[in-house]
Order: C-alpha cells, then sequence, then structure tokens
C-alpha cells in the first residue's frame, strides 16, 4: 500500500489509479478481526455513505476510487510515522530530555514542560503524553501545592503538544487538513500556523501566570541540568524537517508526501545511531532486530490506521455525494460574510468534538465539501487555519479525546474533569484568541 502511494506521484511509473484504493480495500480486510467498535462503527459510516452515494444514482465509480484513494494515503502516512515514533520511544535521548523538563525549578517548569510537550510532539505525537506524563506525577510530592501542582504541570503538557496540531507535518492534523482542501499546500500555510502558535502559547504563559501566583523563591541548591540533550533534540527535528523539504522539492513532491519515504529511512538511521553508541559492532544487527519489531507491530495499529484511512475515505464519499451545491442552497454559504465562514468552521469543529464527533471525521467532512463548492470566498489558507484551530481547541478540552483520555488517566482523574475542570477556562480563552486571529488573516488574505 505505502509502495503503491509514493508511486502515486511519479510520472515515470504508471498504475491504474484504483490500485492504492483495492490495497487499501485489503488492508482493511485483514484488519477486520484485529478491530475494537470506534474503527469498527467508521467503517459502518462509510459503507452507508457509499451505498446511499450509489442509489442516488449520482455516484461514479472514479470518486469511490478517489476516496479509496485518499484512505491509503492517510493509512500509509501512519505506518511510515510508526517507524518514527519506534525510533524515539527506544531513544536515550528523548527519556533524557523528557527528565530535564520535569527537573526545571518551579517558576520557569510551565514554560519548559510546553515547549517540551510541544517538539517532543513532533517526533511522537501522542507518546508525549505517555513519556512524560508518568514522570510529571512521580515529582517531588512535598513542593507547594502539591497535586494541583502537578495537574498544571500535565495541562502545560497538553496545550503544548496541541500546538504541534497547528503546524508540524507529522501530526495527523496536517496530514488530514492539507489533503482535505484542495489547493492547499503545507508551505503555504506555515507561516500563519506557526504565528498561530507563538501566539498561543504566549497565552498559555499568560494564563498560567496569571491564574498561579509564582511561587517563593526557595533557598535550596537545585543540581546542575545539563541542556545538551535538548539541543540535540532541536537539532534532531530540524534535520528530519530540512530533509523532508529537500525531498519535497528535489523529487518535486507535495511536502505531506515526501514524509512517506523520509521517515522509515530517518528513524532507520536514528535507531542505527543509537546502537552504534551503546552496542558497537553489534549495531547493525541491533538494527534489523528492530526493523523486524516495527514491522511485526504493524496489526497492532489496525485500529489506528483503519479509523484514520476511513475517516478520509468518507470525507471524500460525502464531499461527491453532497457537492457545493447542495451545501449552498439558497444561497446561505455564499452570503456569509469570510470571518463569519470561517470562525464559524472553527467553531463547528470544536463543538462537535465535544459530543464525541472526532475532528478526524468532522475535518475530513466539513473541509471536503467546503472545498468543492465553486464560488467559496474564502482563501484555501484561511480554511485549513480555521481547521486547525478548531482542531487544537478541541484537542485540549474535549473529554473524547486522547489527550484527555491519555492525561486524565495518568493524573487518575475521569476525562470530563481534565478537559472541563481544569483546562476548560483556557479552552475558552483559547477559543476568543483564535477567533481574533481567524479574523485578522481572513481579512489580510
Amino acid at each position: 500500500m505505502v509502495a503503491s502511494v509514493l508511486t502515486g506521484p511519479v510520472d515515470a511509473i504508471q498504475l491504474p489509479t484504483a490500485v492504492q484504493a483495492a490495497i487499501f480495500a485489503l488492508v482493511v480486510v485483514f484488519s477486520l478481526p484485529l478491530l475494537e467498535r470506534t474503527a469498527w462503527f467508521m467503517l459502518f459510516i462509510g459503507a452507508v455513505a457509499t451505498a446511499a452515494f450509489l442509489a442516488m444514482g449520482t455516484g461514479l465509480l472514479s470518486d469511490i476510487v478517489a476516496a479509496g484513494e485518499r484512505g491509503a494515503f492517510l493509512a500509509s502516512l501512519i505506518l511510515s510515522l510508526s517507524f518514527l515514533r519506534a525510533a524515539a520511544s527506544g531513544s536515550p535521548l528523548i527519556t533524557a530530555c523528557s527528565r530535564i523538563l520535569v527537573r526545571q525549578p518551579p517558576r520557569r517548569r510551565y514554560f519548559a514542560l510546553l515547549s517540551g510537550g510541544h517538539f517532543l510532539g513532533v517526533i511522537i505525537n501522542f507518546g508525549v503524553l505517555n513519556l512524560i506524563g508518568p514522570m510529571v506525577m512521580k515529582t517531588d510530592r512535598s513542593e507547594p501545592g502539591g497535586l494541583a501542582h502537578r495537574h498544571r504541570m500535565m495541562l502545560a503538557v497538553i496545550r503544548g503538544f496541541s500546538l504541534a496540531m497547528l503546524w508540524s507535518p507529522t501530526t495527523l492534523a496536517q496530514a488530514l487538513i492539507v489533503e482535505a482542501v484542495p489547493g492547499l499546500e503545507w508551505i503555504d500555510l506555515l507561516p500563519f500556523t506557526l504565528g498561530s502558535a507563538i501566539v498561543i502559547a504566549g497565552l498559555g504563559y499568560l494564563f498560567e501566570r496569571v491564574s498561579v501566583p509564582a511561587p517563593p523563591p526557595s533557598g535550596a541548591q537545585s543540581s546542575p541540568i545539563s541542556y545538551r540533550p535538548l539541543l540535540h533534540l532541536c537539532l534532531l527535528i530540524t534535520t528530519f524537517l530540512a530533509i523532508i523539504l529537500i525531498v519535497s522539492h528535489q523529487a518535486k513532491l507535495s511536502l505531506i508526501y515526501a514524509i512517506l519515504p523520509v521517515a522509515p529511512v530517518f528513524s532507520l538511521l536514528w535507531i542505527f545511531y543509537d546502537c552504534k553508541v551503546h552496542r558497537g559492532n553489534r549495531a547493525l544487527t541491533a538494527t534489523g532486530r528492530e526493523l523486524s519489531k516495527i514491522v511485526r507491530g504493524f496489526p497492532f495499529q489496525a485500529n489506528e490506521i483503519v479509523l484514520l484511512g476511513s475517516a478520509g475515505y468518507l470525507g471524500a464519499i460525502v464531499a461527491a455525494f453532497l457537492g457545493g451545491s447542495a451545501l449552498n442552497t439558497g444561497g446561505f454559504i455564499s452570503a456569509m460574510p469570510d470571518t463569519g465562514l470561517v470562525v464559524g468552521m472553527m467553531v463547528l469543529i470544536a463543538i462537535a468534538a465535544q459530543i464525541g464527533i472526532n475532528p478526524v471525521v468532522s475535518v475530513s467532512i466539513t473541509g471536503g465539501v467546503l472545498a468543492t463548492m465553486p464560488s467559496l470566498p474564502v482563501d484555501s489558507v484561511a480554511l485549513g487555519l480555521a481547521l486547525a484551530l478548531g482542531w487544537t481547541i478541541s484537542h485540549g478540552s474535549s473529554p473524547f479525546s486522547a489527550a484527555a483520555l491519555i492525561a486524565g488517566r495518568n493524573m487518575g482523574l475521569p476525562a470530563w474533569e481534565v478537559g472541563y475542570r481544569l483546562n476548560g477556562l483556557y479552552s475558552l480563552a483559547l477559543t476568543g484568541v483564535s477567533a481574533l486571529i481567524l479574523t485578522g488573516i481572513t481579512l489580510m488574505l
């Protein structure tokens, strides 16, 4: 499946357009015995949408094939990024960076964990919550504030990771948004998403300082901390993103597509380096064992693969089924001001997440349907930014989000308490600031 997706943009290799869709369908079939309820529900909704699409007499095989190709791409992206997560999960560098972040003095710990959750999230995505979460909850219990202080530390990690959703090409959010909005490239969106991330990071830091008084200076001398691992991590992330940009430019690929070949190769080189440092002459053999372990772990990602791939397929099918003309019946959408439309889309994504509709589904459907409108008055960058901001808001507020569930498990709290009681006011402030950002950028564009 990954190979067929990679050969799609290559002019020298002409595969039938249905190959990717057919192989994705086979992957789904082989995954059926491993699926949980959520993935089964997504498959059911996709099957119902396809049946309705065909029954209405407007369905074309080419539309179904195109939807299958989108599902194949998103599923392939999951598999490619799994190499990166595997390399990071066994890397001493990532463990050392996590310990440095947790050991920061109270006065600068929030910003450290916000930044750390952000940059580690670029590499290991949701794994950052599982990695740092247990360390946070085991910090010195004699510190002022006790449990409440550790809860704020976890919130910093969640907020930092949510900002990676805004700009990082290694996140599912960016991959799905770029796929959902025709003509949108990640590099075009980057200045606006990265700028928004910086503003929102400042909001989080200000929110923390205002809501929690700064602790009094401690007379105890803390042991010196070496920040070299953090510098190495920044170099690692910069190198990875630079290689993606180079491959994208040289191969004339969309940047998101360039991740497919780069992530596995980069990850294996990272694993080989770690094995070389710690195992010497046995590095090649150890790397081979790690590669075998990664591939054998593919079936354990069946739910993630099917869920994301099916969401991409469903969005394309619904977009083809409804079309821009159906959505714009009576000229309602076209009559809306640009700012009202993009802010409304952002809020719609966030509200849908509160009732259990994952942004994977809502972004895929909303972006795909709106993008089919022949006279959509909104710039594609504003549209992509609205979807990204809505995803970011839902990530830290929805009790159904993976972030709230993972953080709640580490904190010993139900997910709704993490999303609403602990992070609710911040999420409301974030919604207001995001609306202002969207309004300004939409007017500028």
